[in-house]
C-alpha cells in the first residue's frame, strides 16, 4: 500500500545567545527610559504646541512604552526560549511588538508630510495640534489592526495534520477502534490539551487533525491559513517599503525647495545691493533748505522699509527654524531605516538570521532623545533650565 504523507509542525527552537541579548536590551531599556522621559517632560511643558511638537511627543511616548514594557517582555521571551505557556501572554507579546513598529513608521510619514507642507506650502498649511492628535489616533488604530492580525496568527497551540492509511476495505469510513487509535496517537499532549478530528479521503488515507498544546509561542493555522499569513507578511513588509519611499520623496522635495529658495534669495540680495548703491549715489548730493518736506518723506519711507525688513527677518528666522526641525526629523528617519533594515532583511530571509543583530532595531527607541539633544538647541536649553530649576529647588 502507498504510504500517506503527514504534516507535522517543527518545534525546534534556535539556540540564541540569551545572556548577550538580555544584556543589550537591559542597557537599551534603561537608557531609553531615561532619555524618552526627559523628552516627554520637556515637550509636554510647552504651552503652545505645534503639529510637529505633537508628533514628537507621540514618537517619544511610543519609544518610552517600548523601553518600559516591550523590551523587558522580550527579555523574558528569550529567557524562556519562547515557552510562554499561556496563549494570552503569547498573543499579547506579539501584539505589542507588532503595533509599535508600524506606528513609528506611520509617524515618520506624518512628520515628513507635516514638514513638507510647513516649508514648501506655508500659505496653505493648516495642520494644527488638534488635527495632529486626530491623525495620531487614526494611525494608532491602523497599527492596532496589524497587531491583532499578528496576535491571532500565532499561539501555544498547533494544528497538526496526519494522513494515515485506512486499514479497512471501505476507504470512506474508519472503524471506531481504528479511529480511537489514530486519535490517541495524535494527541501526544494529553486528552485535556488535544482535540482531534478524523476526515476520510478517497485515496485510501484518513486525514486526522489535532489541536496540540505545545507551550511554545509560534505561528499556527488555528484562525488564519498559511496562505493568508504569507499574504499578510508581504503586505506588512510592503507597508514599510511604501513608508520609506514616501518619506524619502518628501524630504527630497523639501531639499529641492530649499535650494531653489536659497538661489532666489541670493538673486534678490544682489538686486537689492545694486539698487542701494544707486540710491546712495543720488543721496550724496547736498540738500537745500527747501527740501525739508522731501527729507521728511524719505524718513517715513525709511521707517516703512525698516518695518518691512523686520517682518522679513522674522519670517526668515521662522523658515530657518522649520528647516532645522526638518533636518532633525530627517535624521530620525534615517536612523529608523538603518536600525530596522537588518531585522527586516532577516525576517524575510534575505540574509542569515543573527539574533543579536536582529534585536538591535531596539536601538532606534533609544537614539531619538540623543538626536534631539544634538540637533535641537532649544531642547538643550530647556533641558538645562529643567536641571537648573531642580538644583535651585534643592538648594532652597
Amino acid at each position: 500500500m502507498e504510504m500517506c504523507n503527514s504534516t507535522r509542525i517543527p518545534l525546534r527552537m534556535p539556540k540564541n545567545p540569551v545572556q548577550e541579548i538580555i544584556g543589550m536590551l537591559s542597557f537599551f531599556s534603561v537608557l531609553g527610559t531615561i532619555g524618552n522621559s526627559l523628552v516627554l517632560y520637556v515637550y509636554t511643558k510647552k504651552r503652545h504646541k505645534l503639529a510637529s511638537t505633537v508628533f514628537i511627543i507621540a514618537l517619544a511616548a511610543s519609544d518610552f512604552w517600548t523601553c518600559v514594557c516591550v523590551m523587558p517582555y522580550t527579555m523574558v521571551y528569550e529567557k524562556l526560549v519562547y515557552e510562554l505557556r499561556n496563549d494570552i501572554l503569547c498573543k499579547l507579546y506579539l501584539f505589542l511588538i507588532t503595533c509599535n513598529v508600524p506606528f513609528s513608521a506611520f509617524i515618520m510619514v506624518a512628520i515628513a508630510v507635516d514638514r513638507f507642507l510647513c516649508i514648501c506650502n506655508p500659505h496653505t498649511y493648516s495642520l494644527d495640534a488638534r488635527r495632529a492628535k486626530i491623525i495620531i489616533v487614526f494611525l494608532a488604530l491602523f497599527a492596532t489592526v496589524f497587531g491583532i492580525i499578528t496576535a491571532l496568527s500565532a499561539g501555544v497551540y498547533q494544528l497538526e495534520r496526519k494522513n494515515l492509511p485506512v486499514t479497512s476495505m471501505n476507504s470512506t469510513q474508519v472503524t471506531d477502534a481504528g479511529q480511537s487509535d489514530l486519535l490517541s496517537e495524535m494527541c501526544v499532549g494529553g486528552e485535556a490539551n488535544c482535540t482531534a478530528i478524523a476526515t476520510p479521503r478517497v485515496d485510501n488515507c484518513t486525514t486526522v487533525q489535532a489541536v496540540i498544546y505545545t507551550g511554545i509561542c509560534l505561528p499556527n493555522e488555528l484562525i488564519f491559513t498559511n496562505q493568508f499569513r504569507q499574504l499578510y507578511q508581504k503586505i506588512y513588509a510592503g507597508m514599510f517599503l511604501v513608508c520609506f519611499l514616501v518619506v524619502f520623496v518628501l524630504y527630497i522635495l523639501i531639499y529641492k525647495f530649499v535650494l531653489e529658495r536659497r538661489a532666489k534669495r541670493d538673486k534678490q540680495r544682489r538686486k537689492t545691493k545694486s539698487s542701494l548703491c544707486r540710491e546712495t549715489s543720488f543721496t550724496e548730493v547736498p540738500l537745500s533748505p527747501a527740501a525739508d518736506g522731501e527729507s521728511h518723506g524719505n524718513a517715513t519711507n525709511n521707517s516703512r522699509k525698516v518695518a518691512m525688513d523686520k517682518n522679513n527677518c522674522i519670517r526668515e528666522k521662522s523658515w530657518v527654524a522649520n528647516i532645522r526641525t526638518a533636518l532633525m526629523l530627517f535624521v530620525v528617519t534615517v536612523v529608523f531605516v538603518i536600525a530596522f533594515l537588518p531585522s527586516w532583511l532577516m525576517a524575510h530571509r534575505v540574509v542569515d538570521f543573527l539574533p543579536l543583530v536582529f534585536y538591535t532595531y531596539f536601538a532606534y527607541n533609544v537614539s531619538n532623545p540623543i538626536i534631539y539633544a544634538f540637533l535641537n538647541p532649544a531642547f538643550r536649553k530647556e533641558l538645562e533650565d529643567v536641571f537648573r530649576c531642580r538644583k535651585c529647588c534643592r538648594n532652597n
